[in-house]
């Protein structure tokens, strides 16, 4: 059991509620905390986990949660290639199994991973128009789960939030418009 359980942010991925669990209960890293709560041994167990939902409860009652998480975005199909993304089923290619692409803005306002950052077909912000990020800014490291901050850069200790936005292109904001149905105007956001 943990001393502090946070909240979950609205539509925040599992990954990020529990890196934001781990950074609030003095952990140095996501498996620190689940190594000694469930055993997890390494990333790839951890995400193994989490797409599989009875283990991923269980994994959360180890912690001391009954309810108050994120639900696990992914499911195992059973199949090789498949993976059950919020009930749909989509290649496994297409799933970020990492807190990787991020919108600066949005992680400005929040500091959380967004579920929909998960996939790989996303490249814009529906929110704030602008690309997502998936490499710090000042190190230009790929970023991961490794970090005990979601943030911070695991490499140099940048502060994520204080990323500069890049305007996506215009084709990559119509992707995002048939994918999401967004019909927001964000070009006059960066005017």
């Amino acid at each position: 059991m943990i001393p502090y359980r946070p909240h979950p942010y609205p539509a925040e991925s599992p990954l990020s509620f529990l890196v934001r669990v781990a950074f609030e209960n003095g952990h140095v890293s996501i498996l620190d905390l689940v190594r000694s709560a469930y055993g997890v041994k390494s990333n790839n167990h951890l995400i193994t986990i989490l797409s599989r939902p009875n283990e991923y409860r269980q994994l959360m009652k180890s912690l001391g949660f009954t309810n108050g998480y994120p639900e696990s975005i992914t499911e195992w199909s059973g199949g090789y290639t498949l993976q059950r993304f919020e009930g749909h089923n989509m290649p496994n290619v297409l799933y970020r199994d990492d807190l990787s692409a991020f919108c600066p803005l949005c992680l400005k306002e929040e500091a959380y991973w967004r579920k929909l950052w998960s996939l790989h077909i996303y490249h814009a912000c529906t929110k704030h128009g602008c690309r997502l990020l998936n490499s710090c800014s000042h190190c230009g490291s790929i970023l991961g789960t490794k970090r005990s901050c979601l943030y911070k850069c695991a490499n140099c200790d940048f502060d994520l939030r204080r990323t500069k936005p890049t305007t996506a292109t215009n084709e990559i904001l119509l992707l995002a418009q048939r994918i999401f149905g967004t019909t927001t105007d964000f070009r006059s956001l960066y005017l």
